[in-house]
């Protein structure tokens, strides 16, 4: 407790703490300390003086004079005393300013309220802040009625809008509770939980000592600061026997709490309307308003549904048809898929639950992903899996579940390299990066013939294994344009093959992206072309395929490519980056040349 404490007068004097009533002794816990003083009401008898020796005709003594009885010393102030009395002050006019900290001190807010005649006005600086205005004040009234309290915020006509209506509204947009607790202190809320019989003293301070209680006003009197959870209450009484410093600590570290909100007291009976501010006459039958009056609506909120659901292939697609009309493509392609409902836009009063709008979407995640489509707002279909599925949706309506039309969806196997009648069907099993050259094996025969193949920088063999496309056990061809020793070598990124026996006239090969964390690296590739070549002719024929390229590569999948060109007898690859050092390691197998 001392550990608070010293905290606590720390606070004084950063948050201004007012004088605290100090008294001798610690709150009673026995029955003698409440106990009355001795004799209670009784006066004491005082006794008589000793009767003389009578003489022999005695004299009788007259009757003395009997002294008044002492006046009662008056009861010492004790700190229950003191508590009693300051619970039963009057706390209906006063000013308090709140301040709180939260997440471990790093934000706070503040904010100041003027208590009188049932109304609450409220000033936060955020608030001017943020809407640019000065008098940045809440007007809110509260009234009691059956032990039930109602709250009410005034708005003023809406600026621009010749339909508002101005007055007092209890629920907001889409009936939302404008009760002033759930956005700011209301003190009363907080005193109703200061309870004798629930609070201790200890040098100065008084504080709950029932963790029941401190949980009931974390749930009412503090649900303003969302962001604190309250585990402590405790408040200070000044001289004039006020309560005029409330604390909540929301860390169990008292020696130096970062998150606690701190309120303070004053102006006691002397508080009224903020400088150039007026009040407004307390809600009544005729200045008591709906939301949709100060809106100026036609009507007051109503429920609202989906009348239907409609899913459809967005237009100006262009995709192959089975001979239903249904759409056919390849893996990793997409097609865009637009969904319609009923009405497409609701009228301002009109309510829809947050359960009513949630259209739900069916289909097979192991053959197709669900991607949104952010200029348009459309979906789009991308195709993981080869088969046929189908996909539809679901809204909630007024009488029950609402589904769009189902549309199915054919999916090709992926595509294959035609190696038919092709003269070479090479793939790249070894590279000596010293002479820059490779060997291939030629699957048409099986034979490891030596074709003058040649390889530039950023060349290398990788085990599929480590990819998440090429997951075969074996090593992959993988040119990487923006490898770190490209920059100084005279091997250009790229392979080139030069056949002496035979003229090839087309060529096809598999590509891919071998790492998926390479895939934002794509916009650096600024080349990549195939170059056909005749050692007869002299002709030279350029394919630029650098769009297609980016345009496709995938991380879910390999690809294949057909070009075709004049007779040739070399071919040549030649890629090349905007930027050294952001890898973008390419695959490059299973070349097959045709005549």
């Amino acid at each position: 407790m001392k550990k608070k404490i010293l905290f606590i007068l720390s606070l004084g004097v950063l948050l201004s703490i007012g004088s605290v009533t100090s008294c001798s002794s610690d709150m009673p816990n026995d029955e003698n300390n409440n106990k009355e003083p001795s004799g209670g009401d009784e006066k004491p008898n005082p006794t008589p003086d000793p009767e003389p020796e009578p003489d022999p005709e005695p004299e009788p003594d007259p009757t003395p004079d009997l002294e008044p009885d002492p006046e009662p010393d008056p009861e010492p102030e004790t700190p229950l005393s003191v508590l009693e009395k300051a619970l039963k002050k009057d706390y209906s006019n006063l000013t308090a300013n709140v301040y709180m900290q939260y997440e471990n001190g790093e934000m706070s807010e503040s904010f100041q309220e003027y208590y009188f005649d049932n109304y609450v006005f409220t000033y936060s600086s955020d608030i001017a802040e943020s809407y640019g205005y000065e008098n940045a004040f809440l007007e809110y009234y509260v009234e009691k009625e059956n032990d039930i309290f109602e709250s009410y915020l005034y708005f003023e006509k809406e600026a621009g809008n010749p339909n508002s209506k101005g007055g007092w509204l209890q629920e907001g947009y889409h009936n939302a509770d404008l009760s002033i607790w759930n956005a700011y202190l209301y003190l009363p809320f907080l005193l109703n939980g200061f309870n004798a019989d629930t609070l201790s003293y200890s040098e100065g301070l008084y504080y709950i000592n029932d963790s029941k209680v401190v949980e009931t006003l974390n749930r009412t009197a503090f649900g303003f600061a969302w962001y604190n959870e309250v585990i402590d209450v405790s408040f200070l009484i000044n001289e004039a026997g006020y309560i005029n410093k409330i604390i909540a600590l929301c860390d169990e570290n008292f020696e130096d709490p970062k998150n606690y909100i701190i309120i303070d007291l004053y102006n006691f009976n002397e508080t009224a309307a903020p400088t150039g501010i007026s009040k407004h006459d307390a809600p009544n039958e005729t200045n008591k308003i709906r939301y949709y009056e100060y809106k100026g609506y036609e009507k007051d909120y109503e429920k609202a549904y989906y009348k239907s659901i409609d899913l459809k292939i967005t237009e100006n697609q262009e995709y192959e048809k089975d001979a239903a009309s249904n759409p056919v493509i390849n893996l990793d392609d997409r097609i865009e898929l637009e969904l319609v409902l009923d009405p497409t836009e609701f009228k301002e009063y009109q309510i829809v639950d947050e359960k009513n709008r949630q259209v739900t979407w069916h289909y097979d995640e192991t053959m197709i992903e669900l991607e949104a489509a952010y200029t348009s707002g459309h979906k789009i279909v991308h195709a993981m899996k080869s088969g046929e599925t189908e996909i539809y949706a679901t809204v909630e309506g007024e009488n029950g579940t609402l589904e769009s039309s189902h549309i199915k969806i054919i999916i090709n196997e992926k595509s294959q390299i035609d190696s038919t009648g092709a003269l070479y069907d090479l793939q790249i099993i070894n590279i000596d990066s010293e002479n820059h050259t490779a060997r291939a094996l030629n699957k048409t025969e099986e034979s490891l013939d030596d074709y003058s193949i040649s390889v530039g920088s950023g060349a290398k063999l990788v085990n599929g294994k480590y990819s998440d496309i090429f997951t075969e056990s074996r090593n992959y061809l993988t040119i990487d344009p923006a490898a770190s020793d490209v920059i100084n070598s005279n091997y250009k990124p790229g392979i080139k093959f030069n056949f002496s026996e035979h003229e090839v006239n087309s060529l096809e090969f598999e590509y891919g992206l071998f790492y998926e964390n390479h895939f934002g690296n794509l916009s650096n590739i600024s080349s990549f072309t195939i170059i056909a070549r005749n050692s007869k002719t002299k002709g030279e024929e350029i394919i630029d395929i650098t769009d297609k390229v980016k345009n496709s590569l995938s991380k879910d999948f390999s690809k294949i490519m057909k070009v075709e060109f004049p007779s040739a007898d070399e071919i040549e690859f030649k890629i090349s980056a905007t930027t050294i050092g952001k890898s973008i390691q390419i695959t490059l197998d299973r070349f097959v040349f045709k005549k």
